[in-house]
């Protein structure tokens, strides 16, 4: 899977050249992607939404070429092995949008400039945590507060992308989603519990609203009577 990976990465580098998509917004990014990946008269509001704010909370306000080939390669891959079914879309919605709160999980901070460490270890509570992009592309950083004798001490995980699934770095184990790491590390474990209290991401003001009016901060559609 990681050359399938490799692969996808590879196919969003030449997507992005031929698009023309250098330093282009998330907004126009998504929609011209979309365009080319999926029927998007048939693509969910909720799935437009997530990739949309997804690559806003990545990518930046502009996008780079190199930044776009490491989401790829971090939530990829883009189709089925043998198949022309794009998956990449429906896995975005399903690990990352809240359907609760019309928004993505509070817990993923994308590539924020806010420092991530600094959020988790001002808890000063054992089990706060947050999941940001990782440094290289495949993978996803998971930093948490764990209190060891009496101390309150910073711990980095790594989640690496295997396609179908996440390895788990600190419990040498893939799970099926994010959501199953969390639950196999969560509240229900009891006195094992290690991810308790999400650290929330702090959302881009809506006064920095693009040419076209649009905060940089994603709004979910209005839901229709």
């Amino acid at each position: 899977m990681p050359g399938d990976l490799e692969n996808a990465a590879k196919q969003a580098g030449e997507l992005w050249d031929k698009l023309n998509l250098e330093n282009k917004e998330p907004e126009v990014i998504a929609k011209a992607v979309i365009k080319e990946w999926s029927d998007s008269d048939h693509a969910s509001e909720a799935s437009i939404y997530c990739f949309t704010k997804m690559l806003q909370l990545v990518l930046g306000p502009s996008g780079k070429k190199a930044q776009f080939q490491n989401f790829v390669h971090t939530f990829g891959p883009i189709e089925k092995p043998n198949s022309d079914e794009n998956v990449i879309l429906d896995r975005l919605e399903k690990e990352f949008f809240d359907n609760s709160k019309k928004n993505i999980h509070s817990w993923f901070h994308g590539n924020s400039d806010q420092d991530s460490k600094k959020m988790v270890k001002d808890t000063k509570k054992h089990g706060s945590y947050l999941i940001r992009m990782g440094e290289d592309a495949g993978y996803l950083t998971l930093y948490r507060l764990s209190k060891k004798d009496d101390k309150m001490m910073l711990a980095t995980s790594r989640l690496t992308n295997t396609g179908d699934g996440w390895k788990c770095q600190e419990k040498k184990k893939i799970f099926e989603s994010i959501a199953a790491y969390q639950e196999a590390r969560g509240p229900s474990q009891g006195e094992q519990a290690r991810l308790i209290t999400v650290v929330p991401r702090k959302e881009a003001p809506t006064a920095g609203a693009n040419k076209n009016g649009n905060p940089y901060t994603a709004r979910m559609p209005e839901e229709k009577a």
